[in-house]
């Protein structure tokens, strides 16, 4: 019976490691040959922040491992953004981080303070991305969907923005949703995914404009990023 149950390797690595081009040559020599049915890949650190540079290289390790192997290789703690973009550009899937981060470096887990237990995390398609909203006083999270308009999910509809923050209907909210975006991503043609993202990516730039009294550009500022590293990827 254990026989018919697929076999993952799980691996983790820093994401500069894949700067270097010994490294990844080793590394994607190393385990392409492992006995195994699939990949899960932790890369830290790959987060909103990070720079174009080791975000392509990051894509483009994950993507040459699947391309050769022939193997499914799932990303492990992303955010939503970069996960929807890994699989515009081919890997089989991806997980989210904890509701607290989406790294796994060790250090943000001891540098955790009371100031992180204030907020709930809101995913807005719209965006690419999940924001931070005050617990308490969650009048931006107002803000942004007199804007941008309430969501109609199973967890949304019918409540006042006081209750959609609240776990675990902001939870559920987003495992709908991006359970919706991945099914919608999965029906465009592969050749076709990444210019569908890239247009997803524009329409989140024009959203943050008229959210200019709630963000700075610095907020959605990765979004350059994933744009240059798709467009790249779509040469």
């Amino acid at each position: 019976m254990c026989a018919d149950i697929p076999l993952y390797a799980g691996i983790c690595i820093n994401s500069e490691s894949l700067l270097d081009p010994t490294f990844k040559e080793d590394f994607l020599n190393v385990f392409s040959s492992l006995p195994c049915d699939g990949y899960l890949i932790y890369v830290d650190n790959i987060s909103n922040e990070t720079n174009s540079t080791s975000l392509y290289h990051y894509f483009n390790t994950l993507t040459t491992l699947q391309l050769f192997t022939q193997k499914p290789v799932i990303a492990g703690r992303v955010s939503p953004g970069i996960g929807l973009g890994l699989i515009s550009a081919g890997i089989s899937g991806f997980s989210t981080g904890t509701a607290r981060f989406e790294s796994f470096y060790e250090d943000l887990y001891k540098e955790a303070t009371d100031a992180y237990n204030m907020y709930e995390r809101y995913y807005f398609p719209e965006l690419l991305g999940t924001i931070a909203i005050n617990r308490k006083t969650p009048v931006k999270l107002k803000q942004i969907l007199d804007t941008l308009g309430y969501c109609n999910c199973n967890y949304c509809s019918g409540k006042s923005y006081i209750d959609i923050i609240k776990a675990p209907n902001n939870k559920l909210h987003f495992l709908e949703n991006i359970h919706k975006e991945i099914a919608a991503l999965k029906s465009i043609d592969k050749r076709e995914r990444i210019s569908y993202l890239l247009r997803r990516i524009d329409e989140a730039f024009a959203n943050y404009n008229k959210l200019r009294s709630i963000f700075k550009p610095s907020d959605y500022s990765h979004l350059q990023n994933w744009k240059s590293v798709l467009e790249e990827l779509n040469k």
